[in-house]
């Protein structure tokens, strides 16, 4: 067998007798058998006693399963010489270079399986197939192997939730991540007030310090925590979320008014059909209204926005509120931290007197999350401070969470987040002496019926 066979596997090929070593392939299975013949080692000293006064006591040879970056399932027998000590009478082996006593996976095997699951599409079951071992094999490997720390609050700290199932005894998961280096700090299992105070206690204080800002969505329970724990911070509102509250009210007010024109309905109106049909232009962020649109129905082609002028004509009051969506939508878009302020005052005005009813709530809204929604136009490295970024990595933990059909192990749930999506968290050189499987109750003796 050639010399750089042996090297590919990972392991020296000066310890192998490569005159007895071969390979060969397996067309019905599709595996590719190496067997391998250790070379004999001469003045081999006693594990037990330190004595060199051994003797080779012939070979044995043992088959398991091997794997490198290009093949999954390389199957190798390997042949490996028994030693006797004639001093304490102990019989002891040449040490395997692929794999340790008592393991059914070698150490390249192993790290590969580790790497796999850095996929967020990849399961504990699907790795443990492709290796040829059991899932609960790769599930104690990944236990033991990673167990991820805390890591340091950043410059700017976003918080939000996650929605998990049976996980733990709290329905939803606080997720703290850092927006600048685009990385999860940690992950807990609950996003209750006290539960987080005790959290953030015991922080150290010149680490929380360091933290400029917080972004959140409109969750209380984090701004009060946030003011506590962090009183050197800004606390900043996730445009997006406030965004997405003005849309709702937006959307009452379209349907309540589309409602009041069920006459149109029974008259065929083209006007109750472009309702019907089209309501969703006048919730988007037009980039471009010139683009046009063919309406079959009436055999026409409309610009979108001549479709949305159309659409308005039918209510003055839909009308005010549209222009009030959009005048908001401009100044989330185009305002400054510096002149922030003094627009927001206009907008909230604008709001305040135009009799609408269904935007009272979010003009509630505005008046509470003032300071929250100003800080949030400060900008930090050209970035403006927001929870985008983790929004797209809590669809990376669910996606996790829904191609497993769920975990029933929040630790374990813990470390894979921060293990797939942080990509560079270490592998530990040391297993961990348990794992991360949850004790459930002791079975109770089994009785057979007479």
């Amino acid at each position: 067998m050639e010399f750089d066979s042996i090297k590919h596997l990972g392991v020296n090929p000066d310890l192998f007798d490569l005159d007895k070593c071969s390979e060969d392939y397996d067309q019905g299975n599709f595996n590719h058998i190496i067997v391998l013949h250790l070379k004999k080692e001469t003045n081999v000293k006693c594990p037990y006693c330190d004595s060199k006064n051994t003797i080779s006591r012939g070979t044995k040879s043992r088959e398991f399963i091997h794997a490198n970056k290009n093949e999954q399932d390389i199957r190798i027998k390997l042949y490996y010489h028994v030693y006797k000590c004639d001093d304490c009478l102990s019989y002891f082996q040449q040490d395997n270079p692929f794999i340790l006593q008592g393991r059914k996976s070698t150490h390249i095997n192993d790290v590969l399986i580790l790497e796999e699951l850095k996929d967020i599409n990849a399961t504990f079951t699907s790795v443990a197939k492709r290796y040829g071992v059991s899932t609960t094999y790769v599930q104690n490997l990944f236990d033991k192997k990673v167990d991820i720390k805390r890591g340091h609050l950043p410059e700017v700290l976003a918080i939000d939730e996650v929605y998990i199932k049976k996980v733990s005894k709290y329905n939803y998961c606080c997720v703290l991540y850092d927006p600048i280096n685009h990385k999860i700090i940690d992950v807990l299992d609950c996003r209750h007030k006290n539960y987080l105070i005790d959290y953030f206690a015991k922080i150290p204080i010149e680490e929380k310090e360091k933290v400029f800002a917080v972004s959140m969505d409109l969750y209380r329970n984090y701004r009060d925590i946030s003011r506590l724990c962090l009183p050197y911070s800004a606390v900043c509102a996730d445009s997006f979320h406030v965004i997405k509250n003005l849309n709702e009210a937006f959307n009452k007010v379209r349907i309540r008014i589309m409602k009041s024109f069920e006459n149109l309905k029974k008259e065929n109106s083209y006007y109750y059909w472009y309702f019907k049909k089209f309501w969703k232009l006048l919730l988007k962020n037009i980039k471009d209204p010139s683009v046009t649109i063919e309406i079959r129905k009436t055999h026409q082609t409309m610009t979108i926005a001549l479709l949305i002028e159309t659409m308005l004509k039918v209510s003055d009051e839909l009308k005010v509120a549209y222009y009030l969506k959009e005048a908001y939508r401009e100044f989330n878009l185009t305002a400054s931290y510096e002149n922030a302020a003094e627009r927001f005052d206009e907008i909230y005005e604008a709001f305040r007197t135009c009799g609408i009813k269904e935007y009272n709530k979010f003009r509630y809204l505005l008046n509470e999350w003032k300071v929250e929604i100003i800080n949030s136009f400060f900008r930090l490295n050209g970035y403006r401070i927001s929870n985008g970024n983790l929004e797209r990595k809590n669809s990376d933990i669910k996606t996790i969470i829904k191609v497993s059909n769920g975990y029933t192990n929040f630790q374990r749930l813990r470390n894979r987040i921060m293990f797939s999506i942080n990509k560079t968290e270490p592998i530990q050189a040391d297993r961990k002496p348990t794992t991360n499987k949850a004790i459930g109750k002791k079975r109770k003796p089994y009785k057979k019926e007479k």
